[in-house]
């Protein structure tokens, strides 16, 4: 599950690494990656995250995402948006960014983090090592060995809502808020965000619905 050496094994496989993440990686990497636990550009060394609060005028997702297109991607060489990220192929990409934006606050350009793909990659294998010292063997609950999941969606873009069952629980997918946070968030017959994801596909992922059910036998179990 680490990714120590993936360029290795990117430059003998031409693709990056698949790493799998379990419930309790999961879990881990959400306390030590303040971002989908997925880096998304594999080519990128570096990443910024520019905040946003859907409360504040100019300051959600989508007007987030349109001012890293029209006023940081000008200033790269090298560079992608991939919503409220910038992802940056060197360091030396960090510089106009932070000239530009990196003493705003509450307002658009604002960070709200800085890390390069090294730090990430190193919270994902201490992320696994740690898992490892507390997971039994495999068990039934293990989110990976789910069945398929069949889900039934309605509305579109943030109303979307998707349907599933899973050893008769019914799982619902819905856009929420944490905190002025957007997120999917995972509901397990009706118990409210037992798992939540910045990815829509995380959280119908047989990964977050597994998080998902495992967090509501443990509230359970608490009850």
């Amino acid at each position: 599950m680490s990714l120590s050496g993936s360029r290795n094994a990117e430059l003998r496989n031409g693709e990056p690494p698949v790493v799998l993440h379990d419930a309790d990686h999961v879990q881990l990497l959400r306390l030590m990656v303040t971002d989908t636990y997925r880096w998304k550009c594999d080519w990128a060394d570096w990443r910024v995250r520019f905040e946003f609060d859907a409360h504040t005028m100019g300051l959600t997702l989508a007007d987030i995402t349109a001012f890293l297109h029209q006023n940081a991607l000008p200033l790269c060489s090298g560079a992608e948006v991939q919503a409220n990220v910038l992802y940056l192929r060197d360091e030396g990409g960090l510089a106009p960014i932070y000239d530009n934006f990196g003493r705003l606050v509450h307002r658009p350009g604002h960070f709200s983090a800085i890390q390069s793909r090294a730090g990430y990659e190193d919270a994902v294998r201490i992320a696994a090592w740690l898992a490892e010292r507390r997971r039994p063997a495999a068990s039934s609950s293990d989110p990976l060995i789910l069945p398929d999941l069949q889900w039934q969606v309605t509305g579109s873009d943030q109303h979307r809502v998707a349907r599933t069952r899973v050893g008769g629980r019914e799982i619902v997918v819905r856009f929420g808020f944490l905190g002025n946070h957007e997120m999917w968030v995972v509901d397990v017959d009706g118990r409210p965000n037992c798992a939540h994801f910045r990815a829509r596909a995380d959280a119908m992922s047989k990964l977050g619905v597994g998080v998902a059910l495992e967090s509501f036998k443990a509230d359970r179990r608490r009850s």
